[in-house]
């Protein structure tokens, strides 16, 4: 009897960590970026995706991450199939930073019908992480005939979970 009461309350514990809903911050409308505020720790990548959300046609999006390095890697963005069409280009990721280019050589406008439009993989390789923070820098929304769009900017701010 001992010992039965302490494992139910240690699986019941075990459930509800398991069970937890993903928490996510706001993103503005209209608005830019990251919506997740956890990142698994131990897993070789994950995706976090972005989104956005505005009316106007988006025509490409030019930007640079940075983050920690010394807590983790980023790899190439990837589109959702929702715009297949879109290509990423990116140079190579050097000390906490890549510049990142996302354009359609048809002149297409992305879909944004599905707001979530791309992911960052991201490895935490810092077994001692608790944070790793994901920033969008010098962001450039293209719209048609060479215009440029403000649109507000949510970075990540990602609590690393195990």
């Amino acid at each position: 009897m001992r010992i039965a009461r302490p494992l139910l309350i240690l699986t019941l514990f075990l459930l509800a960590a398991c069970s937890r809903e993903r928490i996510e911050q706001p993103l503005s409308d209209p608005g830019f970026g990251i919506t997740a505020i956890e990142v698994q720790a131990g897993q070789d990548e994950v995706d976090i995706p972005v989104y956005m959300k505005y009316t106007e046609p988006v025509k490409g999006i030019q930007f640079t991450l940075s983050w920690d390095a010394t807590l983790g890697d980023v790899s190439q963005p990837i589109m959702t199939a929702k715009n297949p069409n879109f290509t990423v280009s990116n140079n190579q990721a050097r000390d906490g930073r890549m510049k990142v280019l996302i354009f359609s050589m048809h002149g297409d406008a992305l879909d944004l019908s599905d707001a979530h439009i791309f992911n960052v993989p991201v490895e935490i390789t810092n077994s001692e992480a608790t944070q790793f923070i994901l920033s969008f820098e010098d962001v450039v929304f293209a719209g048609p005939n060479a215009s440029s769009y403000e649109i507000p900017v949510t970075p990540a701010d990602l609590m690393v979970v195990r």
